[in-house]
């Protein structure tokens, strides 16, 4: 049971949806593959298991996408906040 004081006292955290997408980044085209925490985390989990490259980890850091890596597809993180009003 979440008593009254709790409620006051909930930390706001950000977590990241990680998606695949076509070259576009266009929305019909999201794959959810991944939630997380720790953006370094996340990234070197796609490194070992998803074939996310360091020049993909560059982007990400810096535009939370990748651009233009002639693959066929491209990696799109999403910051979203828990425990928090969305205004």
């Amino acid at each position: 049971m979440i008593s009254i004081s709790n409620i006051w006292t909930m930390e706001t955290k950000v977590i990241y949806l990680v998606y695949r997408t076509e070259e576009w980044h266009s929305l019909a085209s999201r794959e959810l593959v991944y939630i997380g925490e720790d953006m370094e985390d996340i990234i070197a989990q796609l490194m070992v298991h998803r074939g996310m490259t360091e020049d993909d980890a560059k982007a990400i850091r810096s535009i939370l996408q990748t651009q233009c890596n002639n693959r066929g597809y491209e990696w799109e993180f999403e910051a979203q906040r828990l425990n928090a009003f969305t205004d």
